[in-house]
């Protein structure tokens, strides 16, 4: 029986960073697959040592062959690519001091500067959908080969998002489900989970002055506000107003779902913030 093996497409990144780190205390090896095959860049203080601990490598989701070697000896799968809106830059306007924004008149988000080498690859259908069936599509062929004993039923989970938002477009959401619909006929194949988080922040960043961790503020603040003041009266604002979660939240709740044998299907934001 091999031991299990957690593979993490997108391992580098804000979310996917948490999910290795939680995975390892869960007692999985780890592998983080990316473009650039390196462990996250801002590493905070104690994650020196976990980092250490998880096998960094370079591949292409796009192209099977690059990772397929990592696929033989995984047990679960775990799809922790996509973006929030189709310009590359938005990422580094999260990241970004507030000091940064100030001159703005504007959504950075929706109206960030015109970048003339953005990707025309940088797409909801190419980068939330097509990558993630990608991956599932060599998930499961890799599974039908198998001749080895796995230590558990093998999951493939997809980091899906709770609902649409008024802060991005509705192809966002859109692309996430129909993902979701389309990983489901693999069921025969794996148990597929898709996690359907809100608005995310870090906790070791929690107090940074960026814009991620000042929307997740302000978020926070209405929701409370909505729940304690308006009692949740309005279902427009219900609709658009949710709860923020912590990436090590999002994390630790994947585990206990990939732990669960009988478990398949949908893990709400309900779910992880009750």
């Amino acid at each position: 029986m091999v031991a299990a093996h957690l593979v993490v497409f997108g391992g580098n990144g804000f979310l996917g960073r948490r999910i290795c780190q939680q995975a390892l205390k869960s007692g999985f090896q780890v592998t983080a697959l990316s473009r650039s095959g390196l462990a996250p860049r801002s590493q905070r203080r104690g994650d020196e040592r976990w980092v250490q601990q998880v096998n960094w490598r370079s591949a292409d989701v796009f192209e099977p062959e690059s990772y397929k070697q990592h696929l033989q000896t995984a047990t679960h799968v775990v799809h922790s690519l996509g973006i929030l809106l189709e310009k590359e830059s938005y990422k580094s306007i999260l990241a970004n001091p507030l000091s940064k924004l100030m001159g703005s008149n504007s959504n950075p988000l929706l109206y960030p500067r015109k970048d003339t080498t953005e990707n025309p690859g940088f797409t909801y259908e190419r980068m939330n959908k097509q990558s993630a069936v990608i991956l599932a599509e060599a998930f499961a062929k890799t599974l039908q080969n198998t001749r080895h004993r796995l230590p558990m039923p093998p999951t493939f989970s997809y980091i899906s998002a709770d609902r649409w938002s008024p802060l991005v477009p509705a192809g966002y959401i859109d692309s996430k489900r129909a993902a979701e619909t389309l990983l489901t006929k693999f069921e025969n194949s794996f148990r597929p989970i898709f996690m359907r988080p809100g608005f995310m922040f870090d906790e070791t960043t929690k107090y940074s002055l960026n814009l991620r961790t000042c929307l997740a503020d302000i978020s926070s603040t209405l929701n409370c506000a909505n729940k304690l003041i308006l009692r949740e009266r309005f279902n427009a604002l219900n609709k658009s107003i949710r709860p923020v979660v912590s990436t090590q939240r999002v994390a630790s709740c994947l585990m206990e779902k990939i732990y669960d044998p009988k478990f398949n299907g949908v893990v709400t934001l309900t779910e992880m913030t009750s």
